[in-house]
C-alpha cells in the first residue's frame, strides 16, 4: 500500500548500524569481530521516499566484546 505512494522500507537487519537510517535503541553483546556494529534486530522500520528517509528505524546493535581469558 505504502510502495504506491513511492514510500519504501528499508531493510536494516544485518547490515552495518547506520545513524542516518536508524537509531540504536538497544545494544546486544557478540562474540565475534564480524558482527561488531551490525544491526540485529529492527524494532520500527526505517522508510524513505525518494531516497530521503521520511521515518528513521529504531534497530538493536552488535557490540563486540573481547571475551575473557581464564
Amino acid at each position: 500500500k505504502a510502495e504506491s505512494t513511492g514510500i519504501n522500507r528499508v531493510e536494516l537487519d544485518g547490515t552495518l548500524f547506520d545513524p542516518n537510517l536508524a537509531e540504536a535503541a538497544d545494544m546486544e553483546i557478540c562474540a565475534t569481530e564480524d558482527d561488531d556494529g551490525r544491526v540485529v534486530a529492527t524494532q520500527a522500520a526505517c522508510y524513505q521516499l525518494n531516497g530521503r528517509v521520511v521515518r528513521p528505524g529504531k534497530v538493536k546493535v552488535a557490540k563486540y566484546v573481547k571475551p575473557a581469558v581464564a
